[in-house]
């Protein structure tokens, strides 16, 4: 039998939360080479973009932060420009943001899918962009709606600000305190929602809010399960973030050192350096916790549905292993 097919994970398979994790780190282990390739040659650039702009965006508001006391007395008009700069890369870095994620979301969810099809080993960077050509409508029409309700969202909780800090500092506490609740309780499974809207639309060919409507559909009933899960896996990446940002930290450090034996060296340029490569590696491990949002989305979409189970009592006497047969939803 081949290879590729034999050692595949099943992904239409109901999992819980070991299981959901054994199969990712499975495939993430099997086809590090291959993933890591997809994201770096689909989602490099927009990373990098991304990257150049964090950094750029970091040095500005670290600059601003010292120098506003000294402004503040003497020229007020150059701290107002220089927060009008801060302001505009803050705005173009958000940006870069969102399309640097949503491209992580969509490269991790059409690899899943070429993955289920051809197993462990066989799916190629080019074939990813050759997907992602091909579903190009679907997947703007999605990315559209997801923009949409980010738009809304940050409205809503925005307005929510202003109505609680016109009822003075106290209420100001209070609108701070129940933001970070509903940011623990809501955040883990939304993040999730809205990456599993790009499989939907990858693996069951909807767009818009019919893949938003199905994603929901999922979800519901599993909430808190989700949470758990992805409440670990996101501890998981703030940490392993971390480490690639050391070279940073330590740059930094040694700039605060011996700021006082090398006056005259410039460090503000390996310090951008290494806070443009952090960045850059940082945002793309990410994607591996969207491939973990797409395994997640296989089984949550088996235990609704149920046609992966049926599909292997198909195949029973038949002499064919499950593992060959590829059915949709």
């Amino acid at each position: 039998m081949d290879s590729g097919k034999e050692d595949v994970v099943y992904l239409q398979e109901e999992r819980g939360f070991s299981e959901a994790y054994g199969a990712f780190f499975k495939i993430a282990r099997q086809n590090f080479g291959h993933i890591g390739q997809s994201l770096l040659f689909m989602v490099g650039p927009f990373v990098l973009i991304y990257a150049i702009i964090g950094a750029l965006y970091g040095d500005r508001l670290d600059d601003i932060l010292s120098k506003i006391f000294v402004y503040s007395f003497s020229y007020g008009h150059r701290i107002w420009a220089m927060m009008y700069e801060v302001a505009y890369l803050f705005v173009l870095f958000k940006l870069s943001y969102l399309v640097s994620q949503a491209f992580l979301v969509i490269v991790s969810a059409e690899y899943l899918a070429l993955y289920e099809q051809k197993g462990t080993g066989r799916v190629s960077a080019r074939e990813v962009g050759q997907a992602i050509w091909k579903d190009g409508k679907r997947l703007l029409g999605t990315g559209a709606v997801i923009f949409l309700l980010y738009l809304v969202g940050a409205a809503v909780v925005v307005g929510i600000f202003l109505l609680f800090i016109q009822g003075g500092p106290g209420m100001s506490v209070i609108a701070v305190v129940l933001y970070y609740i509903a940011a623990l309780l809501l955040y883990f499974p939304l993040s999730y929602l809205m990456a599993s809207v790009f499989n939907v639309c990858v693996r069951e060919k909807k767009s818009g809010f019919a893949a938003l409507a199905r994603a929901w559909k999922l979800l519901r009933g599993s909430y808190w399960w989700t949470w758990l899960i992805f409440v670990l896996a996101m501890l998981v990446l703030l940490v392993a973030g971390q480490v690639f940002m050391v070279p940073n930290y330590v740059v930094e450090f040694l700039s605060d050192l011996t700021e006082s034996e090398t006056a005259g060296f410039n460090w503000e340029i390996p310090i951008m350096i290494t806070a443009l490569l952090g960045l850059f590696f940082q945002s793309l491990f990410s994607g591996f916790y969207f491939l973990l949002c797409g395994v997640h989305y296989y089984g949550l979409a088996e235990k609704k549905d149920r046609k992966g189970l049926a599909n292997r009592i198909s195949q029973i006497g038949k002499g064919q292993s499950y593992r060959d047969v590829e059915e949709e939803y």
